[in-house]
């Protein structure tokens, strides 16, 4: 949690408190002066590694908060998914079939190069190109140039620009690399909800 004052200036950040003292978080989007968080990291690589976590929010922010360093907040407002994990990246883009009007397709950011899919068809498949005849898909984000053969079948997975998923090839619950050739089937992250 984080608390402001009226000009947004940092006073506190506490790391998942057992009892919340704001209604704002802190997403991890962080700009430092390279010279100052330099000498932070220097004061903080002189403790015991028992005697702080080597952690942004657990230790390099409530330190300079309570140096006095200047730890500024800039609201984000819309939507906003953290994807800093392979699970996270997947969830983030299975709530894009779940939820539509939260980020319309043409909103969806190009962190991959060439084109981002804009198209979500009735098995809830976000895609650009029209789908392979004869490939079971449901609940998945193909982006363009993935190839999914005649007898595959994808299932709440995210398939990356060229991902190739071969006949009789089953993916549940996986994310494609860019490029992938998937010859054997797999369940990559079968804890999600």
């Amino acid at each position: 949690m984080v608390e402001v004052d009226q000009e947004h200036r940092v006073r506190r950040l506490v790391e998942k408190p057992a009892e919340p003292n704001s209604d704002l978080i802190f997403t991890a989007f962080c700009l430092f002066r390279a010279e100052v968080l330099e000498k932070v990291l220097t004061v903080l690589a002189a403790r015991r590694d028992n005697e702080w976590h080597h952690d942004i929010s657990r230790d390099v922010l409530p330190f300079m908060i309570s140096e006095g360093f200047h730890v500024q907040a800039f609201p984000v407002s819309g939507y906003w998914a953290d994807i800093g994990t392979v699970e996270r990246y997947l969830l983030g883009h299975l709530d894009l079939i779940r939820s539509p009007d939260a980020l319309p397709l043409m909103d969806i950011p190009r962190t991959l190069p060439g084109a981002r899919p804009e198209l979500i068809t009735p098995e809830g498949v976000i895609t650009s190109e029209p789908l392979s005849p004869g490939a079971h898909l449901r609940e998945s984000v193909l982006y363009p140039g993935s190839i999914i053969e005649p007898g595959a079948r994808v299932e709440r997975s995210v398939l990356l620009p060229g991902a190739r998923v071969s006949a009789g090839v089953h993916l549940l619950e996986t994310v494609a690399l860019a490029g992938e050739d998937l010859t054997e089937s797999r369940s990559g992250l079968a804890a999600l909800a």
